[in-house]
Parts: structure tokens; sequence; C-alpha cells
């Protein structure tokens, strides 16, 4: 995936300098919209597992997740990789 990403015009990739995981599995759309869950991001994942998901436009929801990703995001040992 990170392959495919790192392709695209303006996306921005960065990684982890550190040896502890990112082992985030949800995502915002356009500060509005919140999809959290346990599935991995695969097709296995999708076709085999039992999981579950969360989707939700709460306006606080939406606003903690981001406010907690941008924290994550702006860490001075991540590595900018494009």
């Amino acid at each position: 995936m990170l392959w495919l990403l790192s392709k695209q015009p303006n996306i921005q990739v960065k990684v982890k300098a550190s040896r502890e995981l990112m082992h985030e599995k949800a995502f915002a759309v356009d500060n509005r919209i919140l999809r959290d869950g346990s599935a991995n991001w695969s097709l296995s994942a999708a076709r085999y597992q039992d999981n579950e998901i969360t989707i939700t436009d709460d306006p606080l929801e939406v606003h903690a997740f981001e406010r907690k990703f941008a924290a994550m995001w702006s860490r001075s040992d991540n590595e900018v990789i494009q």
C-alpha cells in the first residue's frame, strides 16, 4: 500500500522512526466523518475476518481523532519519505 500512495501527487508519507508501532485503523474524511474499527487494511480482513466498524459524523468525535492524529503525525522523530 505504501508504494501505491507514494506515487500519488499531494500525498505525504511519513515513517515512524521508533520501534513502537502505530497501529491506527481509523481515518477522517473532510473534517466531517470518522471511520474507526478493528479491521486491518487487507483483502483477507475484508473477506474472512469478523471485525467491527464505527462510522460517525459527531463533530466532537471527529475533532478528537484529528487532534490525536495530528499529534502523532507531527512527532519530531517521524521520517518524511515523501
